[in-house]
């Protein structure tokens, strides 16, 4: 019988953990309520050399100016210092994929490498020079 009970409160816990990252049927998934929630501030902007270690930007010293605020409505608010700009934002169903398009034109796909309550990592597609084969941008609450 504790074999039973043991594989059920397994069992439970695992469908509850799925559960968490599904979107509920009367609002946003876990994903976007942690994307939509707060500012993120740029943290540190990192480059990945061709034989796989990251080297911080070097030109990046002082980025703590940099903000993003994603909203429910799907605008994102960019603020560089004095100047800010209200984009759109739209996300892949498992929020593996953020996609940022300027009123302006010319969307940004970036590559969704961790997102939680206080930690954002954004991978920028392609554009390396011959040096660097990668980017992350790390933002925080």
């Amino acid at each position: 019988m504790n074999a039973k009970l043991l594989t059920a409160a397994l069992a439970a816990a695992l469908l509850t953990a799925l559960a968490s990252c599904k979107k509920d049927a009367n609002g946003p998934s876990s994903k976007e309520k942690y994307l939509t929630t707060g500012t993120w501030t740029l943290q540190k902007i990192e480059y990945q050399t061709q034989d796989g270690g990251w080297v911080p930007d070097p030109h990046a010293a002082d980025m703590d100016h940099i903000a993003l605020s994603f909203h429910t409505d799907k605008s994102v608010t960019a603020v560089d210092g004095s100047s800010s700009a209200i984009d759109l934002w739209e996300a892949t169903d498992d929020f593996s994929q953020l996609t940022v398009s300027p009123k302006s034109g010319g969307a940004v796909t970036y590559g969704v490498s961790e997102l939680t309550g206080s930690t954002m990592v954004l991978v920028p597609a392609g554009g390396y020079s011959s040096y660097y084969k990668g980017e992350r941008d790390t933002y925080a609450h």
